[in-house]
């Protein structure tokens, strides 16, 4: 009663076949004051600036006539001419092609934009093309970008600048040039996820199919040719009927279901030469059983597991990925981290977070727990799925090690002040953690961000921890988690 549907194209056709075309709004382009305003806005310039210098009023009318009065357009030149003196802008608005402002055609509007990506300095050209890993209108973490940046050799350090600082400078960068919108931003201001404009992505996976750059099998994947393809990416649970040479990929992206080519060969010498496994939206579960070969991988940098997964323990051989720079298994099972984590002098992020449900097994009653291991052989009938097998003995495990602890941090081993490199810690579960480690925290002086659950630890834990915590001169976020009025007044105190 009364609802109303309504379509957004860019195709006239498409329009016209959807309603009668009375029913059409064609949205208008922008006035010419509103559109020469955008584009001195983007250039960093004023009115002020334009009405003193007559020739830069007449080219940037020129210009904003050329790019057909199109916001999308103007933002993209926009961001080219920023970065020339004015005196640059008539040689540069020679190679804008006038196809927008005769007949502002989609596939028009695509070459504009495309003349943007040609004038990105060599940097940033890698980092933008990288982007058509992500399915179209994915909100993408800022954090997660850059790390998988780093891990990609994208980007590299400055003087006085962490290579992590680079990184976010480049992702600041290609916000600036309107080549990547804001999505979310932060309280302080900060942004934390971005989003591609589909025009734009268009742009992103046709360069990467011409340059070999990123392979997004369609379909089942018949028609594509790999070459010397290094990344992936699977948006589904379609297969690949190539042959696919494994050995050679650099990163693994999945985002969905496991692809049928894919079966067998995760954590497998088939990608020994895999830098970078993004499995943070897949759609399937993760078992301990995949995950105990992950040493099988000794080149990897980033290693990020969903949700979606039932690993309870991280296996002693993770010491042998030397190069590790970025651990982030977010909601696992995993209880406690091994000794050997403190061998990967690489890390600079590492976080991982307990996952428990209070319906099975009842965490906070051992009793109900016992029962439960006294019936875990029904576990293994015929009856019982592969998955749920899985994830009723990672939730019996979780609750067993943890000695029935509702925290959703972790306990972490002595030794975690080898980690010099480390910026981002989280969820450190101080009631299981020894003073030792805890006192050990105060080691990590490049330490940025630090997560910790103190609730049920004791008076003098929680002393050790504010003792550490007044070491960290690089700390910019800290979140102490203290349930309990009391551990409260601790930390005020």
């Amino acid at each position: 009663m009364g609802s109303r549907i309504v379509i957004t194209t860019r195709n006239v056709d498409l329009a016209e076949k959807c309603a009668t075309a009375s029913l059409v709004y064609h949205l208008d382009f922008l006035q010419m004051n509103d559109a020469i305003t955008l584009l001195l806005r983007k250039t960093n310039k004023k009115h002020e600036d334009m009405e003193s210098n007559k020739n830069m009023q007449k080219m940037v009318e020129r210009i904003v006539k050329k790019c057909g009065r199109l916001p999308l357009a103007i933002l993209t030149i926009g961001a080219v001419l920023a970065t020339k003196q004015v005196s640059e802008w008539e040689k540069f608005y020679e190679q804008l092609p006038s196809e927008l402002e005769i007949n502002p055609s989609l596939e028009a509007l695509r070459r504009m934009v495309t003349l943007g990506y040609n004038h990105l300095p060599s940097h940033l050209k890698p980092c933008f093309l990288y982007l058509s890993i992500f399915p179209e209108d994915f909100e993408i973490k800022r954090s997660r970008l850059v790390g998988r940046w780093i891990a990609e050799g994208f980007v590299r350090p400055k003087v006085g600048m962490t290579t992590k600082d680079v990184g976010e400078s480049y992702f600041n960068e290609l916000i600036n040039r309107s080549m990547i919108q804001r999505s979310r931003v932060g309280i302080a201001g900060k942004i934390k996820s971005c989003r591609v404009h589909d025009i734009m992505r268009d742009i992103t996976v046709s360069i990467s199919r011409q340059e070999n750059f990123v392979l997004l099998p369609m379909g089942d994947g018949s028609d594509l040719v790999q070459e010397n393809t290094r990344h992936i990416a699977f948006h589904g649970s379609m297969s690949c009927k190539t042959g696919l040479d494994w050995s050679i990929i650099r990163s693994l992206a999945i985002f969905g279901d496991r692809p049928k080519s894919l079966a067998h060969a995760v954590y497998s010498d088939q990608l020994r030469m895999l830098r970078v496994l993004d499995l943070e939206d897949v759609k399937f579960l993760i078992t301990q059983k995949d995950f105990n070969n992950i040493a099988l991988l000794r080149h990897l940098k980033y290693l990020s597991i969903g949700n979606l997964s039932c690993i309870y323990s991280l296996p002693r051989s993770i010491g042998k990925l030397q190069g590790l720079q970025t651990l982030n298994m977010s909601r696992s099972y995993i209880t406690t981290l091994p000794n050997e984590i403190s061998k990967l002098q690489c890390l600079h992020t590492l976080r991982c977070t307990r996952e428990f449900d209070y319906d099975n097994f009842s965490l906070n009653h051992p009793m109900k727990c016992i029962i439960n291991t006294i019936c875990l052989p029904k576990v293994f009938t015929p009856l019982v799925s592969r998955d749920d097998r899985a994830q009723q003995i990672a939730e019996l495990h979780m609750a067993t090690k943890s000695c029935w602890s509702e925290s959703c941090g972790v306990k972490v081993p002595k030794g975690i002040g080898r980690l010099r490199d480390l910026q981002v810690l989280e969820y450190v579960d101080i009631r299981r953690t020894s003073s030792r480690a805890i006192k050990e925290l105060g080691q990590l002086s490049k330490l940025r961000k630090l997560v910790v659950i103190t609730e049920g630890s004791t008076k003098e834990k929680c002393k050790i921890l504010y003792a550490a915590i007044e070491k960290l001169s690089s700390l910019q976020s800290l979140y102490v988690n203290a349930w309990e009025s009391q551990k409260l007044e601790h930390l005020s105190a």
